[in-house]
């Protein structure tokens, strides 16, 4: 059983991407942030800070949030990122490395 640490903000993930989301994506985001981390909802994502991880409540709530870092992080870094996970419920996770 891994342990997973920590609740980041907006503002702390694009302190540690060096991602700049434009107002109107942090407004969309911050309604789609869960506080609590478990049993996140589908329509919901919750970030970790250890490991760093995005983990979303259903497949179509990751593939929205990575089209939010995944421009911007991914030209910046040259990262690629995958959903894994059973069924609907997952998380992503960078490949690549």
């Amino acid at each position: 059983m891994g342990i997973m640490l920590g609740n980041l903000t907006i503002s702390q993930i694009e302190d540690r991407t060096g991602v700049e989301l434009s107002d109107a994506d942090k407004t969309e985001l911050s309604g789609m942030r869960q506080e609590k981390a478990e049993n996140i909802a589908p329509g919901k994502w919750h970030c970790f800070d250890l490991p760093f991880m995005i983990v979303c409540g259903d497949k179509p709530t990751a593939e929205k949030v990575v089209k939010f870092f995944h421009s911007m992080i991914g030209r910046k870094q040259n990262r690629h990122y995958r959903f894994r996970g059973r069924g609907e419920h997952g998380s992503l996770h960078r490949t690549g490395l």
